[in-house]
C-alpha cells in the first residue's frame, strides 16, 4: 500500500494516494468542543451560528466574532468595531471589513498616511491631516531630500503657488527678497518702501513699476548707506508716454526708506521688488 496524502483544499479535505485524487467536502472547517464554534474559511461559514462564534476570513486575513442582540446577528470584528484597522501597502487596499470609516493606510509609495472617511455623502481615502496641511514624503521619490505635489506656504496656510512666502526670504544668509505696494494722490515725496533695517542690510536693489491712468513707468535703482546718509543711482528707467515719478532713498526709523514723488496729482500705484544684502 502506498502512501497517502491528506490536505486542506479551500474547505474541503483532499486525500491523495496511487496516483489519484478524491476531494471530500466537509464543508467549513470548525471545531465545537462544548463551547463557540472555531471557523476558517473565504466566506461566512455557512454553519449554525451562535453568539460567540469566531470566524477566521482567510480571504481578507480578519478575525471576526458572532454577535447576537435583540435587533441583530451578525459577523461584526472581533476587536469589537470600536478601533480601526491599521494596513501598509503600496496601493489603496480594499475589501470586506478593509474599507470602513476610521482605517488607516500607510501609503508605502510616497510615504503618506490615510485615513477611510465615510459620511452620507462620499466614501473615500482622505489625508489623516484632515487636508489643512500640505502632504510631504522625505525618500527618493523623484530625488533624494523633502518632496511633495502640492503647493508650500510659508507664513500662510493658503499658499496659491508651488511656493509661496509671506514674509522675506533669505538665502545662505546673505539676500532678502520680496515685493511690496504703495499708493498715493500727492504731489509730495512719500516712502513706498521702508522696511530693511540699516542694521541688518547695507545695500539693495529696487525694481519699480509705477502706475498712473495709462502711464506706465518702470525704474531700476541701487542704493547703499553708511548708517546715517543713504545714496543711489538710478541704471535703467523706461515709461510709454511720461514720466509718472522721480525717486529718492534716505535713512529714516532705523531704516534704508525709498522714496517717490509722483508727477500727477492723479492715483497712482507703486509696486516694488527689492534685493537687500546683508552687513
Amino acid at each position: 500500500m502506498g502512501f497517502t496524502d491528506i490536505n486542506f483544499v479551500g474547505t474541503g479535505i483532499s486525500i491523495t494516494g496511487y496516483g489519484s485524487t478524491v476531494v471530500i467536502d466537509l464543508g467549513n472547517i470548525n471545531a465545537a468542543t462544548g463551547g463557540a464554534n472555531v471557523s476558517i474559511s473565504s466566506t461566512p461559514p455557512g454553519i449554525s451560528t451562535s453568539s460567540g462564534d469566531m470566524w477566521w476570513d482567510s480571504e481578507n486575513g480578519d478575525l471576526k466574532i458572532y454577535y447576537v442582540d435583540a435587533n441583530s446577528a451578525q459577523w461584526i470584528d472581533a476587536n469589537g468595531g470600536s478601533q480601526s484597522l491599521a494596513i501598509i501597502s503600496e496601493s489603496a487596499p480594499s475589501g470586506y471589513g478593509v474599507t470602513s470609516s476610521g482605517t488607516l493606510w500607510w501609503d508605502s509609495t510616497y510615504g503618506v498616511l490615510k485615513v477611510y472617511y465615510g459620511d452620507g455623502d462620499s466614501n473615500q481615502w482622505v489625508d489623516a491631516n484632515s487636508g489643512a496641511y500640505i502632504n510631504y514624503w522625505v525618500g527618493n521619490y523623484g530625488g533624494t531630500g523633502i518632496h511633495t505635489t502640492a503647493n508650500v506656504g510659508v507664513g500662510t496656510t493658503v499658499a496659491t503657488e508651488k511656493l509661496q512666502v509671506n514674509g522675506y526670504i533669505s538665502i545662505d544668509g546673505n539676500v532678502s527678497y520680496g515685493t511690496t505696494i504703495a499708493t498715493t494722490t500727492s504731489t509730495a515725496a512719500v516712502g513706498i518702501h521702508s522696511t530693511l533695517a540699516t542694521s541688518t542690510y547695507r545695500s539693495v536693489e529696487y525694481t519699480i513699476q509705477a502706475t498712473e491712468g495709462t502711464n506706465f513707468h518702470t525704474t531700476k535703482i541701487l542704493a547703499l548707506h553708511d548708517g546715517t546718509t543713504a545714496y543711489h543711482t538710478e541704471y535703467g528707467s523706461i515709461f510709454n508716454n511720461v514720466g509718472v515719478s522721480t525717486y529718492n532713498v534716505d535713512v529714516s526709523g532705523g531704516n534704508i526708506r525709498l522714496l517717490a514723488t509722483p508727477t500727477s496729482a492723479s492715483t497712482t500705484n507703486f509696486k516694488v521688488t527689492f534685493n537687500g544684502i546683508k552687513v
